[in-house]
């Protein structure tokens, strides 16, 4: 089980380091409507992505192998020029999800219902060692080298991935099953197994082309659903918070702030977050995290840039987006399943909105957009959302069912 735990974070690890590349080099080779465009193109490809999980029931180890593997193309693609580059960010996002994905069914198969929990906390921390590596190699090599050398080290990790992943876990049970049952009984074994296999897999494919086709996957984390004030709000947040995040390392890096700060300043508002996920959980209050990166947009507007400045924007960054993210999904999941699955496609549809028409507000400077971005957070807390009664509702019912299951049984 190490060697899958060593696959996931090799796997983790760079895809962080690719996605926060992009912008980057966006920012030194084209202007703040290539970076407006990049931020769309990363925010569809991880919505598009959502649609794709059922596909890889069964085929984890491809997935995770092709997830890894494929990153290699989105890094050669990102140093050739600024349309390039966009290409890059969508290839980037559509790609880097199906390691994750993969990597979670995978250890699902051995860990059962702890899987999710363990595989999201090595998720988190290699990401965040990903963003440390990433400014330690942009300060040695730029932006540019840093690409090119992990493209080179994308190919090379493939082959001990496949022996971690596939190679390594046949070859001991194979040899463990030599020892228990000798060779030749267990060659005639998976002779007959193999035989079986096929009829089984003919006559699963035969169901799945008469229902509804492998193609076809249905989405599981995206949804439609019907709208209501908590839809409402977070549409406001997050337009938001897509005009201002997808020009902030373009505002960062004109301000004189270096590639590797940078890489370390997201590193630092992981880390803070990752602290306090467990302590966001069960809070109730989205008004405040809201109101303060709004605040936090307005100390923008009226500062004069510096590392100061950035660094305490991105440890108040860290803190609210724990407090703002995990009660909202707490919140939608009290609700319903499909209540959570449409406020992740409001996230994402919104957050790429703001990110399109960011460098159309930009016409009025750095200050004017965030001024006008944090309007709309601002905008965003006046709607309210009676959270208790949500819940309390959802209890209710419940323990009315409980207890007519209970009369039932008595009767």
């Amino acid at each position: 089980m190490r060697g899958h735990i060593y696959s996931y974070f090799i796997s983790r690890v760079v895809a962080s380091i690719t996605l926060q590349l992009i912008p980057l080099y966006v920012v030194k080779v084209g202007g703040p409507e290539h970076l407006s465009l990049a931020f769309f193109l990363i925010y569809l490809g991880n919505m598009v992505s959502s649609f794709y999980t059922e596909v890889l029931k069964g085929r984890e180890v491809i997935g995770l192998l092709l997830g890894h593997t494929a990153l290699t193309l989105p890094l050669i693609l990102l140093v050739q020029g600024a349309d390039q580059a966009l290409m890059a960010a969508l290839l980037a996002s559509l790609i880097s999800p199906l390691s994750y994905f993969s990597g979670l069914l995978h250890m699902y198969s051995y860990e059962g219902k702890r899987a999710a929990w363990k595989y999201e906390r090595i998720s988190r921390w290699s990401w965040l060692s990903g963003l440390f590596l990433g400014a330690v190699g942009v300060k040695l090599l730029d932006v540019e080298g840093m690409a090119e050398l992990l493209a080179f080290s994308n190919v090379l990790l493939t082959i001990p991935l496949l022996f971690l992943l596939d190679l390594k876990p046949k070859l001991g049970r194979a040899l463990s099953d030599i020892k228990r049952q000798g060779l030749l009984p267990l060659m005639e074994e998976k002779i007959v197994a193999m035989g079986r296999a096929e009829e089984d897999y003919l006559r699963r494919f035969a169901i799945k082309v008469k229902s509804y086709g492998p193609l076809f996957p249905r989405p599981v984390f995206i949804s439609l659903g019907r709208p209501s004030r908590l839809t409402l709000k977070a549409s406001l947040a997050f337009f938001g918070m897509g005009l201002v995040y997808s020009q902030l390392v373009g505002y960062e890096r004109a301000s004189g702030v270096d590639s590797s700060t940078v890489f370390f300043f997201s590193a630092l508002s992981s880390l803070i977050t990752l602290i306090f996920y467990r302590k966001a959980s069960g809070y109730k209050n989205l008004d405040l995290p809201i109101l303060g990166r709004g605040l936090t947009f307005v100390m923008l507007a009226s500062m004069s840039p510096n590392l100061g400045l950035f660094l305490l924007f991105h440890v108040i960054e860290g803190v609210t987006w724990a407090y703002l993210i995990v009660p909202l999904y707490e919140i939608s999941l009290n609700k319903s399943t499909k209540q959570l699955g449409f406020v992740n496609f409001i996230r994402f549809s919104f957050w790429m909105m703001g990110s399109l028409l960011s460098h159309n507000v930009l016409v009025l400077g750095y200050s004017g957009l965030f001024v006008i971005a944090s309007l709309f957070l601002f905008a965003s807390t006046l709607v309210g959302v009676d959270n208790q009664s949500e819940v309390e509702g959802v209890v209710n019912k419940l323990a009315v069912k409980r207890l007519s299951a209970l009369v039932k049984i008595k009767v």
